[in-house]
C-alpha cells in the first residue's frame, strides 16, 4: 500500500471531485464506508465558513483504481467532498447569524450568501486557493484500505455539547462553570458527553427568551455565537440562583432527577423564583415532586410530551403548563390567578376557532395569511393560559407557527 500526500488548492481539487465517486452511485460505494448524505445544512455551513476563516479541515483519503469508470474511490472525506462541491456549485449558503469575516484590513459580511454572491477577493483568496490535503492511496487491497478507513474512523464522535465547549466566548465560559454547580450531583446522570453543560446551555437558552422557547442544538450554538462578547449580568444571576435553589430542594442524589425532569423543574423553580416564599417551602415541593412522579408516569399526555420531541417549544410549553396546574392545585400560597383546568383546546373548539377567524392568522409577523387545507397552525390562548386565560373559544385564535413562536409571552416574568 503506498501513499502520496498532496497540498492542492481548492479550486484544483473541485476538478478531481468531479471525478470521485462519493456515494452518489450507491453500486460503487465501497462496502466499509458509510452511508452517503448524512450531513445535515448546519453542519455543510460550518465547513465552509472554517474554510472561509482558514481554519484547518480534515485530510481527504482517497483510493486510486484501476479497471473502473471512475479513477478515485474515497476513503475518508466523502461528505467534507459533498460539502465542498456543493457550495462550489451555489447549492447551498451560508448561515444566516455566521459572524462578519475579518479579511484585509476591513469586516466583510458573509452570512446568507452562497459562493457567487461572495465577494470576488473572498472567493479568490479565501476559497479557491484555501489548501486541502489528499492523501492518495495506491497499490492497496480491499482488506488494507478497509483497515485503514477503520483506523480514520475509530474516534468517537464528539456531542454537539462538546463541540460547543471548544467555541470561544463569555457563554462558553459561563456554561463551563455553572456545569461545575453542585446540584449536577444530585442529578441520576453523569456528564458524559459534557451533558451537564447541555443542561446549563438550556437553561441559559430558556431565560433569555423569557420563557417558552425551542432548546435543541439548532438554537443553542447560535446563542454561543450572539452573546460571545457577554451575556446579560441579570440572566447570569437568574440561572445561578435558580441551581443553587435546586441544590437547596435536592439535599442528596435523587434518581428521579432524570435529564428531562431536570429541564421541567428548572422552569418551575424559575417561574417561582419570583415569589418571597419560596425558599421556605423547598422542602414541600421536593416532598411533593417525589410523591406525585407515579401519577406523571401513568400520565400518558406527560410520557408523550417527555419523549416525542422534547427540546421542541411546543414540548416545552405543554409539559410546564402540566407540572404548573399540578403544582398549584397543592400549593395554595403560589397562587396569584386561577389557572383553568383544562390547559388545552380540544379538537371541537379548534374547528371553532378556525371557522370563527376564516381560516386567517390573526397574528401580524405575517400580516394576517390565509392557512391553506393541510397546513399547520396553532389554536392560540388571546389571555395566556398562564395570566388565567381560559381555555374557552371566546380566548382563541389562529396563529400560523410564525406568529405564534414570535408572539413573546414571557410566561415567567408576569408575577
Amino acid at each position: 500500500m503506498e501513499f502520496k500526500q498532496d497540498p492542492l488548492p481548492l479550486i484544483a481539487f473541485k476538478a478531481i471531485a468531479e471525478d470521485i465517486n462519493y456515494g452518489q452511485i450507491p453500486e460503487y460505494q465501497p462496502v466499509y464506508q458509510r452511508d452517503g448524505g448524512v450531513w445535515r445544512l448546519e453542519q455543510e455551513q460550518l465547513l465552509i465558513d472554517s474554510v472561509l476563516r482558514g481554519i484547518d479541515i480534515p485530510k481527504i483519503y482517497l483510493r486510486r483504481l484501476e479497471n473502473s469508470p471512475y479513477k478515485y474511490e474515497v476513503i475518508d472525506g466523502q461528505q467534507r467532498i459533498r460539502c465542498l462541491v456543493r457550495f462550489l456549485n451555489n447549492q447551498f449558503a451560508l448561515a444566516k447569524d455566521v459572524p462578519k469575516l475579518e479579511f484585509d484590513g476591513k469586516s466583510s459580511t458573509i452570512a446568507g450568501k452562497s459562493c457567487e454572491q461572495l465577494d470576488d477577493d473572498i472567493k479568490i483568496k479565501r476559497l479557491y486557493i484555501y489548501s486541502i490535503t489528499v492523501v492518495t492511496i495506491s497499490q492497496a487491497s480491499e482488506d488494507e484500505v478497509a483497515d485503514l478507513f477503520y483506523r480514520l474512523n475509530n474516534g468517537k464522535s464528539l456531542t454537539m455539547a462538546e463541540v460547543r465547549n471548544s467555541m470561544p466566548g463569555e457563554v462558553t465560559k459561563f456554561v463551563r462553570k455553572l456545569a461545575n454547580h453542585s446540584f449536577f450531583k444530585r442529578c441520576s446522570f453523569n456528564n458524559r458527553g459534557k451533558a451537564y453543560d447541555q443542561m446549563v446551555a438550556q437553561m441559559l437558552c430558556l431565560e433569555l427568551n423569557g420563557g417558552m422557547t425551542d432548546i435543541s442544538d439548532k438554537v443553542l450554538t447560535p446563542m454561543y455565537r450572539k452573546y460571545e462578547k457577554g451575556l446579560p449580568p441579570k440572566i447570569v444571576i437568574a440561572v445561578e440562583k435558580n441551581l443553587d435553589l435546586l441544590a437547596r430542594m435536592f439535599p442528596g442524589r435523587s434518581k428521579l432527577l432524570r435529564r428531562a425532569a431536570v429541564i421541567n423543574l428548572y422552569m418551575l423553580i424559575s417561574y417561582l423564583s419570583k415569589y418571597r416564599q419560596v425558599k421556605n417551602a423547598l422542602a414541600d415541593i421536593c416532598t411533593w415532586f417525589e410523591r406525585t412522579e407515579v401519577k406523571r408516569q401513568k400520565d400518558p399526555e406527560y410520557q408523550l410530551l417527555m419523549t416525542r420531541g422534547v427540546n421542541g417549544r411546543q414540548s416545552i410549553e405543554s409539559r410546564f403548563r402540566w407540572i404548573l396546574a399540578e403544582f398549584m392545585a397543592n400549593f395554595d400560597q403560589f397562587k396569584i390567578v386561577e389557572l383553568d383546568p383544562r390547559r388545552n383546546f380540544t379538537e371541537e373548539q379548534k374547528v371553532e376557532i378556525f371557522i370563527r377567524d376564516n381560516k386567517r392568522c390573526q397574528g401580524f409577523s405575517c400580516g394576517g395569511r390565509i392557512i391553506k387545507d393541510g397546513e399547520e397552525w396553532h389554536a392560540d390562548h388571546i389571555i395566556p393560559w398562564i395570566q388565567g386565560g381560559r381555555t374557552e373559544v371566546s380566548n382563541g385564535q389562529v396563529l400560523c407557527p410564525t406568529c405564534n413562536l414570535q408572539k413573546g409571552a414571557r410566561f415567567w416574568s408576569i408575577v
